[in-house]
């Protein structure tokens, strides 16, 4: 796993509301083996214990009341609270934002739509020798991914769909092969796509 805060960065957590969020990522990564588990376990703790909703009350300190208060929120509480429990443990992660791949208007032309609900975060993650990898920690069905990701499991299961699925609904590792952000086939496998959820 990453390295643990110093005694500096404790103290300074110490006392504000995000010390609850410190002991929370603590006993969350405890007892992972190495930042891939410790990642997949503050994943699954949030896929497992929060709701989507996207009218959120508004709190002074967001992240801790979406933790420990509200337990529901969208994509911004779950990113944001996945990479600051990250950090937390000392794993390089960060929160990224942009558009869902929208949905297929065109076939023939291979022209996708857009829309402005298709807005969403995501948490990028550091793995040495690997570099930063996606893990959304968002709940499959907001309007951001549903869509989208419905058209291409329909896609994948066409007839005429060559090789493996691409989408598994596991999150793991790209390949040493495939560093940084954006790589999306694994050379080991002749080029099957990876797509992280």
């Amino acid at each position: 796993q990453g390295n643990a805060l110093g005694p500096t960065a404790r103290d300074a957590v110490a006392g504000t509301p995000y010390a609850r969020v410190l002991r929370l990522a603590q006993e969350l990564t405890r007892d992972a083996a190495g930042s891939y588990e410790a990642v997949r376990a503050v994943e699954s703790y949030l896929l497992e214990n929060y709701g989507y909703a996207e009218d959120v009350p508004e709190h002074q300190h967001p992240l801790p009341a979406f933790l420990f208060r509200d337990r529901f929120g969208y994509c911004q509480q779950f990113s944001g609270a996945m990479a600051l429990l990250l950090r937390l443990a000392g794993i390089p992660s960060r929160v990224a934002t942009g558009f869902a791949p929208g949905i297929l208007d065109d076939p023939d032309d291979q022209k996708y739509v857009v829309r402005d609900f298709d807005a969403h975060s995501w948490v990028e993650v550091w793995f040495p020798r690997v570099g930063w990898v996606n893990v959304d920690p968002t709940p499959a069905a907001t309007p951001a991914r549903s869509e989208s990701l419905n058209q291409l499991l329909s896609q994948l299961n066409s007839p005429g769909a060559v090789g493996r699925p691409a989408f598994t609904g596991d999150s793991e590792p790209l390949p040493e092969s495939n560093r940084g952000a954006g790589a999306t086939s694994s050379e080991s496998d002749g080029g099957s796509p990876l797509l992280f959820a």
